[in-house]
């Protein structure tokens, strides 16, 4: 799979329900739907940054998520998409921004008690590593977490990567958070977590990633999303270095899940 796609904007369908980063849905040149997150989103372009980087490391880790693709927006889409005159974070240019790809039918904030029907529930670890590795400062925000109701069955999607890597402002000294995480765990998700080495499959797919393959992610980010060669080389220093550290900061959370077993 090619990550990320490039998807050109076509038609301005409606605002999203929720969010700060003023999300919008929009139909792509591909026929499908996305969320768009532009330049000049309330948050800043760095939440673009961190949706793209956290998007390829839950691809490595196999989180299961939606498709997210560089979003392409032209004069003639911005001309006819008089809903976004007045975006909230101001006027919106020409260029790449970021989309997420619509999941279709959803419980949106759903029910906690719905997430142990999920049929995706050997999924769940890995997406807690894949908060440790990142350090999703957000998942526990009900609204980072989709139930998708497919073919009868509900699955659990792991969204919005905008609060990875400690914040929306990020900068070089993000090193200093390698080995560090203030997890944010769903205690419903955290009760199905069951065995007694219930990450380590997440863990060493983890650490299988490879500085190449760190670098070659990087390198995707547009340059009009102003990310430094400096920053670029600090958010690899500390993916690199934080894969590491993910099976001791597990363990220092142990006491979180109830069902993860001891090794006799």
């Amino acid at each position: 799979m090619i990550y990320p796609r490039r998807v050109r904007a076509q038609v301005h369908l409606q605002a999203a329900d929720r969010g700060g980063s003023a999300a919008q849905l929009i139909r792509g040149d591909d026929g499908n739907n996305y969320y768009a997150k532009f330049k000049e989103n309330p948050q800043g372009k760095r939440v673009l940054v961190n949706e793209l980087v956290a998007g390829g490391l839950a691809l490595q880790l196999g989180v299961t998520c939606a498709e997210g693709v560089l979003f392409d927006v032209n004069a003639a889409f911005l001309s006819a998409a008089t809903g976004l005159a007045n975006f909230s974070g101001g006027p919106i240019s020409v260029g790449t921004h970021w989309a997420a790809r619509d999941l279709g039918q959803t419980y949106v904030s759903p029910p906690a008690d719905l997430l142990s029907k999920v049929s995706n529930k050997d999924d769940l670890a890995s997406v807690i590593v894949f908060d440790a590795l990142t350090q999703n400062t957000d998942r526990d925000n009900a609204g980072n977490y989709l139930l998708i109701d497919d073919s009868k069955e509900l699955r659990f999607f792991a969204i919005d990567h905008g609060s990875c890597f400690g914040s929306p402002h990020w900068d070089e000294d993000i090193r200093e958070r390698i080995g560090s995480w203030e997890p944010n765990i769903i205690p419903e998700v955290a009760n199905l977590i069951a065995g007694s080495e219930p990450f380590s499959k997440s863990i060493r797919k983890a650490e299988a990633i490879t500085r190449g393959i760190i670098d070659q992610l990087l390198e995707v980010i547009p340059a009009e999303w102003d990310v430094t060669s400096g920053e670029r080389a600090a958010l690899a220093d500390y993916i690199d270095g934080q894969k590491t550290c993910l099976g001791s900061l597990l363990e220092k959370e142990r006491g979180r899940f109830p069902l993860w077993k001891r090794r006799r």
